[in-house]
């Protein structure tokens, strides 16, 4: 939108108030950046208005581009706006009178191209002359290879290329005028522009976006050859059998038209308590102490929870989706693996003094005099593995293999080992958990609604926690992406 409006030479009105009057001071959008994050506004300022001059009937133009990795929702590689005037030389057909270049992304603000633009005034209206110009903007906005972003030489490629783009949007909309003239005023033929190029004037902004559609296609599987011959296949059933067919998400319409119901958007009944996570604060250290004495004189807490409570409730503390090796609540003589680690709960009537409670929480800690090890390197150099990942995948008679001789069939039989390292995560959380319990039928019996992608794990960990019979907690799942799993308290 910056360059847009600089390359309009707009102008911004900056109000304050001064005792019982309003001081008003006039700012060229192009010079409201200062720098990045930072805009000329001081604290009791604020933008009360956007002039905007207004352009020619005809022979003026302006257009925006801009270039993302996505469609929408993305920030810009490079955007800008452009605006030019032309004229008509009876010598020399259209000229350019004046151009204005305003561009993001090449710099920490909003730039123009004052020499690139200065250069272009007076000449014929063609397709060397913006060439031309592309070239020489390709010196004006350099950019050194280790600028902030990466990408210096794609960028000003970017920039380079929207300034011919430009030419072929006002070739377009300079034929459009000339249909419009009347027969007082005869406007010269538009330059010629060959039809391979004229693709370059549409993009995604000015075509009608299309409503978004996915269903799931059944292909007939591919015949594969490898070690073990061609692998048998069937095509796929053409009855009209449900079996195969293809079917679209059954919640994408409640996504789209944003009716899903998340938990957060379930009324809650009266009454209802708010809780809180207690979390250690320390990690590579022993936890020896947990006194809640202080959150219980919290106005407002109701319980403190820790794993002492779990336990004389008759629930299992080990939590895990495969290997049972997560602590529910941290109990005491254990070591704090990580910061965050959950110890306890606070419930309170209100998710304030849950949180106020939670943090009041005195925890001791005790040194184990050793480092905590974050890395994958320091785990290999202090000898620290999860035997039950050590597996291995073996295919064939593998020692055979490593027993040959050097040379197999005139080949030399050679080993590979090295490193391999990568950064990415298991899983990156992209959303705020959160449950809503509520009881129904009588007095033991609960509704959990959980903000979860894996409904079988809610149930089994609220039947372990909890020490109920996994038999009697049933989980029902809404297409509204909402988890609903019943299940029986054992406690208060």
């Amino acid at each position: 939108m910056n360059p847009m409006l600089a390359s309009l030479n707009a102008k911004l009105i900056i109000a304050s108030l001064d005792g019982d009057s309003i001081l008003r001071r006039m700012v060229p959008v192009s010079d409201f950046f200062l720098r990045y994050r930072t805009v000329d506004l001081k604290p009791n300022e604020m933008v009360e208005s956007i002039t905007i001059p207004s352009l020619r009937a005809s022979l003026e133009y302006v257009s925006p581009f801009k270039q993302a990795r996505r469609r929408e929702d993305d920030i810009s590689i490079v955007t800008s706006g452009m605006r030019a005037k032309i004229g008509v030389d009876p010598g020399k057909g259209y000229v350019i009178e004046e151009i204005v270049m305003a561009f993001g992304g090449m710099a920490p603000t909003t730039i123009l191209a004052p020499k690139t633009a200065a250069s272009m005034a007076g000449k014929p209206l063609d397709a060397e002359s913006f060439r031309a110009a592309g070239r020489e903007l390709l010196e004006e906005l350099y950019l050194h290879e280790d600028v902030p972003g990466g990408q210096a030489e794609y960028r000003r490629a970017l920039a380079s290329s929207f300034v011919y783009q430009f030419y072929l949007f006002i070739v377009k909309e300079l034929e459009s005028d000339i249909k419009e003239s009347s027969g007082a005023v005869i406007l010269p033929p538009a330059p010629f522009v060959p039809l391979k190029e004229k693709s370059g004037v549409s993009s995604f902004i000015s075509i009608p976006k299309p409503s978004t559609k996915g269903v799931q296609k059944y292909p007939t599987p591919k015949v594969s050859k490898g070690l073990e011959g061609e692998a048998p296949t069937k095509p796929i059933s053409t009855t009209k059998a449900e079996v195969g067919k293809a079917k679209a998400h059954a919640s994408a319409p409640l996504h789209c038209t944003g009716e899903a119901l998340y938990c957060d958007d379930i009324p809650t009944p009266p009454g209802t308590l708010e809780a809180h996570l207690i979390l250690a604060a320390k990690c590579g250290t022993t936890l020896v102490s947990i006194d809640v004495t202080p959150a219980l004189g919290v106005p407002g807490v109701v319980a403190v929870y820790t794993h002492k409570d779990l336990i004389a409730n008759g629930g299992i503390n080990i939590l895990g989706p495969i290997k049972k090796d997560e602590f529910c609540f941290l109990p005491i003589g254990e070591k704090v693996a990580f910061v965050g680690q959950v110890v306890g709960i606070c419930v309170a009537d209100s998710l304030e003094s849950a949180e106020l409670g939670a943090s009041s929480v005195m925890m001791g800690y005790e040194e184990t005099g050793s480092d905590p090890i974050v890395t994958i390197a320091q785990a290999i150099e202090a000898d620290s593995f999860y035997d039950f990942a050590k597996e291995e995948i073996n295919r064939g008679n593998v020692d055979a293999v490593f027993d040959m001789q050097p040379r197999v069939n005139g080949d030399k039989l050679v080993t590979v080992a090295g490193f391999f390292r990568s950064g990415g995560q298991e899983h990156f959380y992209l959303e705020t958990n959160s449950t809503l319990v509520v009881p129904s039928e009588s007095a033991t019996n609960l509704t959990v609604y959980s903000s979860t992608q894996a409904p079988s794990k809610t149930q089994d960990y609220c039947a372990a926690a909890t020490g109920t019979p996994a038999a009697k907690v049933v989980v029902r799942m809404k297409v509204r992406l909402t988890f609903a799993t019943h299940c029986t308290s054992m406690g208060p």
